[in-house]
C-alpha cells in the first residue's frame, strides 16, 4: 500500500500535520491516537532486509520497540530520495548507510515532540518525564505515546541538529528481529507479479533477439479470437485475459526484423576485440601513483597475466513485470511495480502515456530479486505503450527466457596486470587496464529520458543520454568500469588505464558492479605475486596493507577463523579480500578437487561494515553474496552467436545447487565506526578466492571466469 504523505518534508514543517486520524511528524512517521506507529519505508525492499535494519533505526530514535511498528510502502515523493542524490534510489549498498542518521533523526524528533507535549498536556516540567518502550513515565503511571499526538499536532518540532543520534543503543545491533519473515513464511507479502486490477489483461512481447533490431512486419494470421496485438518499436505486444493465453498466441506469431549493426558480433568477435586493445597503446588513465614504467624496469622480478570476464545476467527469481491502469479521459494513472528506482519508473511511465509524472501513482511492491536490474524501466515503456493502445489495464509480464535474453548484462571483461618485486619479494610497481563496455554510459542511454526530462524535455534528454557513450570513450574514464582494480594494496608506483570497447550490447550494473570482475582479476594476480615472491599468501597481503588497517584485520580473522595453514586432509585453501561500497571483505576457501572439477567445501567470512545495525542480516547477505557469486565463478555466462543470446533458461544458464552450497561462516567484525552496506560487498572476493584455491590444489592458475579445469 502506498500511502502520501503530500507536503510532508523530512524535516522541513516547523509543525507536524495532521493526516486521517494520525499525526505524521514528518514523511516517515505517523502516530495514531490508538498509539498505532506507522513508518513509511522509503527503500525497496528486495531480499536484502532493509525494512528490518530501517525500521530498527526508526524504533532506536523513537524509544519503542521494532515490532510495535507498522510497515508501509511508499510511492514517489521528493523526501524520499536518497540523501544526496537527485532521485529515489535504492542501489548500491547505500540505503542503511546513507539513511542511518536521518532516520534515528526521524523517530528522535517524534519523540522528543512527544516529550514536549506531554509536559504540556500532564501539567508537569519536562525533566519528570521519561520515555521508554512507547511509553510516557510519571512516576510509576504510564501513558502512551499516543495519548499525545493531538496536542504535539500544535507545538513546533525540534529542530532537527538538536537530536542525539548517537549509542547507547537499545536495539541496534541486537539478533533476532525480521520485519518480514512471517509475510514472506506465509505468503503473504506482495510481489508486483501477484497485482490483480479489475478488468485487467495480461500482455508478453516479442522482441528482436538482437538487441538494437527494430519491428519490420508481422503476420496476424492464426492468432485466436480474444487477442489483440500493438506493434512496438521492438516488437509486438501479445495481450490476453491470461498469460499462457498470451504466450501461446505470442508463440504462433510470425515476425521480421531490420538487421542491426549487432548481429555481426558474436562472444568469439567481442573477445577479441578486448584482447586487440590490451594488446595496443590505447588506454584512457584512471589512476597514477608515481612512475610505474621505470619501476617495472627496474624491478628484480616481473609478472604479467590477464584475466577475463563474461557477461552475465541477473536473473532474478520475479522476472520483470508490473501492471498499469490509465483513464484516458481524467488523464491520471497507476502503476504497480517493484523498482529500484520509482520515481523513474514513474516518468516513464508518463511519457509513453503523454501526462505529467504527478498523474501518475505509484504502488510500490516487494521485489522478487532486484541485483540492479529493477534500475532499469524498460518493461515499464513496454506496459505503458501496451496500455494506452488497447485502453486495457494491462499487467506485463517477462517469461524467464525473455529475462535471459533481454537483459541489461554485465559487462564481459579483460584485465591485463603487470607487477614488479624487488630483491625482498616487496611488490613495488603495479599496473593495471580494463577493456569492455561502460555500464554507467549504457545506463544513462537507458534513463536518459526519465533522469534529464524535467530540467530540458524527454527528446533533447534522450538525445544527450546517447551522447555519453561518446563522452565515456574519448574525454573521461567511466569509474565503475575500473573500480577496485587496484585493490587496497601500498604499492609506490601504480597505474590504471581503461578503453572502451563496446559492440552495442545492452549491459549495466550488476550485483557489486566493477567490483565484481576487478576482484578476480586484482586478488588472484596478487595471489600469482605472492607465489612468485615465495611468500604465504596471506603474510604477502598483510605486508602490504599497513595503509589499510581494516583490510588487514579481516584478513587476519578470517585466515584465524578458517585455520589457515591447517586445513583438512585432501582439501586446499584460497584466500581473497576486497573493498567496495565502504565495506571490507575476506573470504577463505576450503575445497577439494572431485572427477576433475572444485567441490568447495567452506567460506569463512570476515566483514567489517562498522556499527553492526542487524547482525542477523548481515550474515544472510554476506552468505547470500557468496552463493551469487559462486555461482557466477563456476557457471555463470552469457554468450552471443549473430547477435543473440545463445542461453534461454536455468538449464544452459544454472544457477547453484543445494549439493554445491559450501558451510558458510560469517564473523562480524566489531566496531563503531559509522555502517554501511552488505548487499554486494560479499561477492567479489569469492571467485579469486576459488580460483586460489584451485592453484593450491592443482598448481593450474585459471584466469578466465567461470571456473573450469577442463580448459585450464
Amino acid at each position: 500500500m502506498g500511502v502520501p504523505l503530500s507536503g510532508c518534508q523530512p524535516f522541513g514543517e516547523q509543525t507536524p500535520v495532521t493526516i486521517g486520524d494520525g499525526v505524521a511528524f514528518n514523511a516517515f512517521l505517523r502516530i495514531t491516537p490508538s498509539n498505532e506507529i506507522h513508518f513509511y519505508q522509503p527503500r525497496a525492499e528486495m531480499g536484502q532486509g532493509v525494512r528490518t535494519g530501517l525500521t530498527i533505526l526508526i524504533a532506536e530514535g523513537l524509544s519503542v520497540a521494532p515490532d510495535r511498528i507498522q510497515l508501509h510502502h511508499v510511492g514517489v515523493d521528493e523526501a524520499y530520495r536518497l540523501p544526496g542524490q537527485p532521485m529515489q534510489l535504492t542501489g548500491g549498498s547505500t540505503s542503511l548507510k546513507d539513511s542511518f542518521t536521518q532516520l534515528i533523526q526521524a523517530g528522535a524528533i517524534a519523540k522528543a515532540a512527544l516529550h514536549a507535549a506531554a509536559a504540556v498536556q500532564l501539567g508537569v516540567d519536562a525533566g519528570k518525564l521519561r520515555l521508554a518502550d512507547g511509553q510516557v513515565w510519571l512516576g510509576d503511571r504510564a501513558y502512551a505515546y499516543g495519548d499525545f499526538v493531538e496536542t504535539a499536532a500544535q507545538r513546533p518540532l525540534p529542530a532537527a541538529d538538536t537530536i542525539p543520534t548517537s549509542a547507547p543503543y537499545r536495539y541496534i545491533g541486537k539478533p533476532g528481529f525480521s520485519q518480514d519473515a512471517l509475510a514472506k513464511s506465509t505468503g503473504t507479502a506482495v510481489f508486483a507479479i501477484d497485482v490483480d486490477v479489475p478488468d485487467r489483461r495480461v500482455a508478453v512481447v516479442i522482441r528482436c533477439p538482437v538487441a538494437g533490431g527494430q519491428l519490420a512486419r508481422f503476420d496476424p494470421t492464426g492468432v485466436p479470437e480474444g487477442v489483440e496485438l500493438v506493434a512496438l518499436p521492438h516488437g509486438v505486444g501479445v495481450v490476453a485475459a491470461t498469460y499462457w493465453r498470451a504466450r501461446q498466441a505470442a508463440a504462433q506469431l510470425q515476425v521480421e526484423w531490420t538487421d542491426p549493426p549487432l548481429a555481426r558480433e558474436s562472444t568469439d568477435t567481442i573477445n577479441a576485440q578486448m584482447q586487440a586493445s590490451l594488446d595496443s597503446d590505447a588506454g584512457q588513465k584512471a589512476e597514477t601513483a608515481g612512475d610505474v614504467v621505470d619501476a617495472l624496469a627496474g624491478a628484480v622480478k616481473t609478472l604479467s597475466a590477464t584475466y577475463s570476464a563474461p557477461h552475465l545476467a541477473h536473473a532474478t527469481m520475479e522476472p520483470p513485470n508490473c501492471t498499469i491502469s490509465f483513464d484516458a479521459q481524467a488523464r491520471t494513472a497507476s502503476l504497480w511495480v517493484g523498482s529500484q528506482v520509482p520515481d523513474l519508473a514513474r516518468a516513464v511511465a508518463a511519457h509513453f502515456l503523454e501526462i505529467d509524472p504527478e498523474q501518475v501513482t505509484v504502488h510500490s511492491t516487494f521485489l522478487g530479486g532486484g541485483f540492479g536490474r529493477r534500475l532499469y524501466t524498460d518493461f515499464v515503456a513496454e506496459a505503458a505503450q501496451i496500455c494506452r493502445a488497447t485502453g486495457y489495464p494491462i499487467q506485463l509480464v517477462w517469461s524467464r527466457e525473455d529475462d535471459l535474453r533481454h537483459d541489461h548484462f554485465r559487462p564481459s571483461a579483460m584485465m591485463r596486470f603487470e607487477g614488479g618485486l624487488d630483491a625482498d619479494g616487496q611488490l613495488i610497481a603495479l599496473s593495471a587496464k580494463r577493456s569492455g563496455a561502460d555500464a554507467l554510459a549504457h545506463f544513462i542511454d537507458a534513463s536518459g529520458g526519465a533522469l534529464l526530462s524535467p530540467f530540458v524535455g524527454w527528446t533533447a534528454a534522450s538525445w544527450l543520454g546517447e551522447r555519453s557513450h561518446s563522452i565515456f570513450k574519448r574525454l573521461t574514464v567511466d569509474a565503475t568500469s575500473v573500480e577496485g582494480l587496484m585493490g587496497t594494496y601500498s604499492v609506490p608506483h601504480r597505474a590504471v588505464r581503461h578503453v572502451t570497447v563496446d559492440a552495442g550490447i545492452p549491459v549495466g550494473f550488476w550485483r557489486s558492479v566493477g567490483h565484481s570482475y576487478s576482484a578476480f582479476g586484482i586478488e588472484s594476480f596478487i595471489d600469482e605475486l605472492a607465489h612468485a615472491a615465495g611468500q604465504d599468501p596471506v603474510a604477502f597481503r598483510l605486508r602490504h596493507l599497513d595503509a589499510d588497517p581494516r583490510m588487514k584485520s579481516v584478513i587476519q580473522l578470517a585466515a584465524s577463523k578458517a585455520g589457515w595453514g591447517a586445513q583438512p586432509s585432501g582439501q586446499y585453501m584460497g584466500i581473497a579480500a576486497h573493498h567496495s561500497f565502504d565495506t571490507w571483505v575476506a573470504q577463505v576457501v576450503s575445497l577439494s578437487i572431485v572427477d576433475g572439477n572444485p567441490r568447495v567445501h567452506r567460506v569463512t567470512c570476515a566483514v567489517d561494515c562498522g556499527l553492526a545495525v542487524t547482525p542477523d542480516v548481515i550474515r544472510q547477505q554476506i552468505a547470500g553474496g557468496v552463493i551469487f557469486g559462486l555461482t557466477a565463478a563456476l557457471h555463470g555466462k552469457i554468450t552471443f552467436k549473430d547477435g543473440a543470446v545463445v542461453q534461454s533458461n536455468f538449464h544452459d544458464y544454472p544457477l547453484l545447487r543445494l549439493s554445491e552450497a559450501p558451510d558458510i561462516d560469517v564473523h562480524i567484525v566489531d566496531s563503531n565506526a559509522s555502517p554501511t552496506g552488505v548487499g554486494e560487498p560479499g561477492v567479489p572476493p569469492i571467485a579469486p578466492a576459488v580460483a586460489n584455491a584451485i592453484f593450491a590444489a592443482t598448481g593450474k592458475r585459471l584466469r578466465q571466469l567461470p571456473l573450469r579445469l577442463d580448459r585450464a
